[in-house]
Protein backbone atom coordinates (compact mmCIF):
# COMPACT_ATOMS: atom_id res chain seq x y z
CA UNK A 1 0.00 0.00 0.00
CA UNK A 2 1.58 3.56 -1.31
CA UNK A 3 -0.09 6.37 0.89
CA UNK A 4 0.12 10.27 -0.07
CA UNK A 5 -1.36 13.03 2.19
CA UNK A 6 -5.00 11.88 2.15
CA UNK A 7 -4.53 9.38 -1.07
CA UNK A 8 -3.75 5.53 -0.79
CA UNK A 9 -3.17 3.16 -3.74
CA UNK A 10 -3.37 -0.75 -2.65
CA UNK A 11 -2.68 -3.71 -4.95
CA UNK A 12 -5.74 -5.68 -5.47
CA UNK A 13 -4.56 -8.03 -7.93
CA UNK A 14 -1.41 -8.82 -10.52
CA UNK A 15 -2.13 -11.33 -13.31
CA UNK A 16 0.02 -11.91 -15.82
CA UNK A 17 -0.58 -13.10 -19.96
CA UNK A 18 2.02 -14.70 -21.42
CA UNK A 19 2.14 -14.82 -25.15
CA UNK A 20 4.53 -16.50 -27.96
CA UNK A 21 6.71 -14.94 -30.20
CA UNK A 22 9.36 -16.08 -32.69
CA UNK A 23 13.14 -15.95 -31.83
CA UNK A 24 13.30 -16.67 -27.97
CA UNK A 25 10.88 -12.98 -27.72
CA UNK A 26 8.02 -13.80 -24.88
CA UNK A 27 5.27 -10.42 -25.63
CA UNK A 28 3.55 -10.33 -21.94
CA UNK A 29 0.95 -8.31 -20.53
CA UNK A 30 1.20 -7.27 -16.72
CA UNK A 31 -2.46 -6.80 -15.78
CA UNK A 32 -3.28 -5.85 -12.22
CA UNK A 33 -6.14 -3.75 -10.42
CA UNK A 34 -5.71 -1.26 -8.39
CA UNK A 35 -7.78 0.20 -5.35
CA UNK A 36 -7.33 4.25 -5.02
CA UNK A 37 -8.72 5.30 -1.52
CA UNK A 38 -9.35 9.37 -1.11
CA UNK A 39 -10.22 10.86 2.37
CA UNK A 40 -10.29 14.05 3.31
CA UNK A 41 -11.91 15.78 6.79
CA UNK A 42 -14.47 18.51 6.39
CA UNK A 43 -15.83 19.93 9.40
CA UNK A 44 -14.35 17.38 12.06
CA UNK A 45 -16.51 14.72 9.23
CA UNK A 46 -13.66 12.23 7.70
CA UNK A 47 -15.44 11.42 4.15
CA UNK A 48 -13.46 8.74 2.12
CA UNK A 49 -14.24 7.58 -1.90
CA UNK A 50 -12.28 4.59 -3.47
CA UNK A 51 -12.49 3.12 -6.86
CA UNK A 52 -11.02 -0.26 -8.54
CA UNK A 53 -9.29 0.98 -11.64
CA UNK A 54 -7.65 -1.99 -13.84
CA UNK A 55 -4.48 -1.66 -15.67
CA UNK A 56 -2.50 -3.11 -18.55
CA UNK A 57 1.25 -3.17 -18.92
CA UNK A 58 2.58 -4.71 -22.37
CA UNK A 59 5.81 -5.81 -22.14
CA UNK A 60 8.47 -7.51 -24.23
CA UNK A 61 11.56 -9.67 -23.04
CA UNK A 62 14.25 -11.74 -25.04
CA UNK A 63 14.67 -15.35 -23.19
CA UNK A 64 17.90 -16.29 -23.42
CA UNK A 65 20.98 -16.92 -20.50
CA UNK A 66 18.24 -14.88 -18.27
CA UNK A 67 15.64 -12.25 -19.36
CA UNK A 68 17.23 -9.43 -21.40
CA UNK A 69 16.11 -6.69 -23.40
CA UNK A 70 12.73 -5.96 -21.57
CA UNK A 71 11.14 -3.30 -22.70
CA UNK A 72 7.14 -1.68 -21.93
CA UNK A 73 5.36 -1.10 -24.88
CA UNK A 74 2.11 0.34 -23.94
CA UNK A 75 0.22 0.96 -20.27
CA UNK A 76 -3.11 1.46 -20.90
CA UNK A 77 -6.62 1.88 -18.42
CA UNK A 78 -8.82 -1.80 -18.86
CA UNK A 79 -12.14 -1.78 -17.58
CA UNK A 80 -11.86 -5.71 -16.75
CA UNK A 81 -9.45 -8.25 -17.13
CA UNK A 82 -8.87 -9.89 -20.26
CA UNK A 83 -6.88 -12.70 -21.83
CA UNK A 84 -4.98 -12.05 -24.63
CA UNK A 85 -5.91 -15.25 -27.61
CA UNK A 86 -2.83 -14.95 -29.72
CA UNK A 87 -0.48 -17.94 -29.16
CA UNK A 88 -0.97 -17.84 -25.33
CA UNK A 89 1.80 -19.43 -23.18
CA UNK A 90 1.43 -21.03 -19.54
CA UNK A 91 3.01 -19.89 -16.56
CA UNK A 92 5.91 -23.00 -17.78
CA UNK A 93 6.23 -20.58 -21.00
CA UNK A 94 4.26 -24.00 -22.90
CA UNK A 95 2.27 -23.31 -25.95
CA UNK A 96 -1.64 -23.22 -24.88
CA UNK A 97 -3.17 -25.46 -27.61
CA UNK A 98 -7.17 -26.01 -27.66
CA UNK A 99 -7.91 -29.03 -29.34
CA UNK A 100 -9.71 -27.22 -32.41
CA UNK A 101 -6.08 -25.89 -33.10
CA UNK A 102 -3.95 -29.21 -32.98
CA UNK A 103 -4.19 -30.10 -36.34
CA UNK A 104 -3.12 -26.75 -37.80
CA UNK A 105 -0.39 -26.51 -35.29
CA UNK A 106 1.42 -29.77 -35.60
CA UNK A 107 0.88 -28.79 -39.49
CA UNK A 108 2.43 -25.48 -39.13
CA UNK A 109 5.29 -27.10 -37.00
CA UNK A 110 5.90 -30.04 -39.80
CA UNK A 111 5.83 -27.29 -42.66
CA UNK A 112 8.67 -25.93 -40.63
CA UNK A 113 10.62 -27.93 -39.41
CA UNK A 114 10.08 -31.57 -41.32
CA UNK A 115 8.01 -30.63 -44.84
CA UNK A 116 8.97 -33.90 -45.85
CA UNK A 117 6.70 -35.75 -43.63
CA UNK A 118 3.79 -34.01 -44.98
CA UNK A 119 3.91 -35.38 -48.63
CA UNK A 120 3.84 -38.50 -47.07
CA UNK A 121 3.38 -40.50 -43.97
CA UNK A 122 6.61 -41.58 -42.07
CA UNK A 123 8.26 -41.84 -38.81
CA UNK A 124 9.45 -38.67 -37.35
CA UNK A 125 13.34 -38.88 -36.60
CA UNK A 126 13.20 -36.52 -33.06
CA UNK A 127 16.79 -36.36 -33.35
CA UNK A 128 16.98 -34.86 -36.76
CA UNK A 129 13.91 -32.61 -35.71
CA UNK A 130 15.87 -31.13 -32.60
CA UNK A 131 18.95 -30.85 -34.98
CA UNK A 132 16.87 -28.68 -37.19
CA UNK A 133 15.21 -26.64 -34.72
CA UNK A 134 18.55 -25.68 -33.36
CA UNK A 135 17.97 -27.72 -29.85
CA UNK A 136 20.95 -30.37 -28.56
CA UNK A 137 20.22 -33.23 -27.11
CA UNK A 138 21.99 -34.07 -24.28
Amino acid sequence: MITRNNIELELVEIVVDITGSPDNVILFDVILAAGINIAETVKRNRETDDIEQWFRISCSAELEDGIKNFSISNISINSKHRKSKDNPLSEYLVPVISKEQLDDTAEAFLKKYYPEALEKPMAIPPEEVAERMGLQIK
